[in-house]
Order: structure tokens, then sequence, then C-alpha cells
């Protein structure tokens, strides 16, 4: 909460974050770092 300047801010900040970090969510502890880069190239470009 210390990085938001209010509750509003904080509220907004998570209402946006949580769909673009479920599209771009990888399980990276079961991926190799190329695997990883091939898929977030492969959602960036969808």
């Amino acid at each position: 909460m210390n990085r938001f300047k209010s509750v509003q801010h904080l509220h907004r900040f998570c209402s946006i974050h949580d769909p673009i970090n479920n599209l771009h969510y990888f399980p990276r502890n079961h991926l190799t770092s190329p695997d990883h880069c091939d898929l977030r190239k492969d959602t960036i470009n969808m």
C-alpha cells in the first residue's frame, strides 16, 4: 500500500493487473528458459 498514493489507485491497478497477469502467466518452475521465451513471444503475438 505504501507505493500507491490512494486506495483508489491501488484498486485501479489491481483491477487491470489481474487479467493481464492471467494472460501472461507461465509456470516458470516447470519450463526451461528457451521454452519460457518462446511462450512469451507467442503470447505477445496473439
